[in-house]
């Protein structure tokens, strides 16, 4: 009999480490997370999922293009080379997440002369106006964001043509051939801080206790304890200013490229967007065979390169490809970029500090 319950462990046990070894192999050839680019002094709930997707001309542009777009996760999205029938697909399947979001929501209370009632924020907004005013020729450059709580829109949207007068719809550069334009968005993002840890050592308050400080604190002294001096804390929450910045560069002429770029950047600074203070997230497309000068450019003015400041490195090889991100103020944990029927999809998750 004891025979038996030892035979009976002993497969039990060999199973386990069976088990452990299978999770291991697994875990290895697993893509790389979030978490593994986060210290502990750093929230998750601060990171934010950007897509910059460059739509090719052989693409698919149903519905499935559009579930493609929302299975990314995305908060932000910002799309290249997108056609007005694209704008007219997602803004009919953005407005049936935004009725499913409603109905899976509780009902705001009453309504009452203190308390109006309100619509609750759901889907995604599409912000950016059209290259030309020729229907067939009609191109945008969108700067997409989710709309929930933790993200507040801050101004009106912009977009400006990337020529000697860039307020001056429907303009172009000196050389080029078709309009290249620039939708860019202010928005406010909550950031969220760590609340300290007990430390060890340190005693927890009875209810008694919890009693005499706050009594002692009313009256001036202070007897609060630790656990206390979080609890009552403030709301460990700040917003900081984000610049969502969406542009559509040349892709024949490498000259006509980098005088637009200059163009974007020189806006930039003349309306003080590019400044200490505010975070920046600019997405560009162009031709990847001329894009160097560009990134030099861009490089000159502070702005980090996604793909280069990333702490977690995809597992597969990343060949170069037309669109790029970039961001100031910002931290780049882990991206991932795909390419098909000719079509870039660079999704970065950024921190927020």
């Amino acid at each position: 009999m004891m025979m038996k319950w030892i035979l009976i462990l002993s497969f039990l046990i060999l199973g386990s480490l069976a088990d452990l070894g299978q999770s291991a192999v697994v875990a290895a050839n697993e893509e790389p997370s979030i978490r593994d680019g986060l210290t502990e002094d750093e929230n998750e709930k601060n990171i934010i999922n950007v897509l910059t997707r460059k739509l090719g001309d052989g693409e698919s542009r149903g519905e499935e293009f559009c579930r493609s777009v929302l299975d990314s996760g995305s908060e932000i999205i910002n799309l290249q080379n997108v056609r007005l029938s694209d704008i007219v697909i997602l803004k009919k399947c953005f407005n049936q997440i935004k009725n499913k979001c409603r109905k899976s929501r509780r009902r705001p209370r009453k309504k009452s002369k203190r308390h109006p009632r309100r619509e609750p924020k759901c889907g995604y907004r599409i912000l950016g106006s059209g290259s030309s005013n020729i229907e067939e020729d009609t191109f945008f450059t969108p700067v997409i964001y989710k709309q929930r709580r933790g993200i507040r829109p801050r101004g009106k949207p912009t977009t400006i043509w990337l020529s000697d007068a860039p307020e001056t719809p429907y303009t172009k550069v000196t050389g080029a051939e078709d309009f290249s334009i620039a939708s860019m968005t202010r928005i406010k993002v909550a950031v969220h801080k760590n609340r300290r840890k007990r430390q060890l050592g340190e005693e927890k308050s009875s209810p008694l206790g919890n009693f005499l400080s706050m009594a002692f604190t009313k009256i001036g002294k202070s007897g609060k304890t630790a656990k206390e001096e979080d609890k009552n804390r403030k709301p460990a929450t700040k917003w900081i200013s984000l610049f969502i910045i969406n542009a559509q560069l040349d892709t024949k002429d490498a000259k006509v490229a980098q005088n637009q770029a200059g163009i974007l950047l020189e806006y930039m600074r003349n309306q003080e967007i590019n400044q200490e203070g505010n975070s920046i997230i600019l997405s560009i497309n162009t031709n990847k065979a001329f894009e160097q000068d560009i990134n030099k450019m861009i490089q000159d003015e502070g702005l980090l390169n996604v793909k280069e400041t990333s702490r977690v490195s995809p597992t597969k090889s990343v060949e170069g490809f037309d669109t790029t991100m970039w961001i100031r103020d910002l931290e780049s944990i882990v991206y991932a970029y795909t390419r098909k029927n000719n079509a870039d999809s660079l999704l970065s998750s950024i921190l927020f500090q």
